[in-house]
C-alpha cells in the first residue's frame, strides 16, 4: 500500500498537468475534475444607464451567467448580483423592485428590458 501512494505522490504532477490539458482542449459542462479548485467568480463592470453600452454589457451578462452556472445557481442569486453590477440610473430603475424580500421580479430578461 505505501508503495501504492509513492507512486501516485510522484505521478500526481502529471495528473494536474493532463486534467489541466483536458480542460483546454475538450471542456464539458461536467467534467469530473478532482484535481483543480471550482474558478472564482470574477466581476463584470458596472453599468450605469448608458445606452449606447448597454448590448455590450447585456452580452457580457449572458456570457458570464452561461459560464458560471454552477457559481450562480437559481434566478434570486443571479437577479441579486445583477443588481450589484447597476450604478446610477440604471440601478435607479431597478428601484420600485427591491423589497425585503428580495427582488420582485420573475427573471433576468425582465431585469434587463426594464426602462424608466
Amino acid at each position: 500500500m505505501h508503495s501504492l501512494r509513492n507512486n501516485f505522490a510522484r505521478k500526481r504532477p502529471t495528473v494536474y498537468g493532463l486534467n489541466r490539458v483536458l480542460a483546454i482542449v475538450s471542456p464539458t459542462e461536467q467534467q469530473a475534475d478532482f484535481c483543480t479548485k471550482p474558478r472564482d467568480l470574477l466581476a463584470l463592470p458596472k453599468y450605469k444607464g448608458d445606452r449606447v453600452r448597454l448590448k455590450a454589457w447585456k452580452n457580457s451578462v449572458n456570457i458570464k451567467l452561461t459560464s458560471d452556472i454552477a457559481n450562480i445557481p437559481n434566478t434570486k442569486n443571479k437577479l441579486a448580483y445583477l443588481y450589484n453590477l447597476l450604478e446610477g440610473k440604471a440601478m435607479d430603475q431597478i428601484q420600485p423592485y427591491i423589497l425585503a424580500a428580495g427582488i420582485d421580479l420573475s427573471n433576468i430578461a425582465t431585469l434587463l428590458t426594464i426602462r424608466d
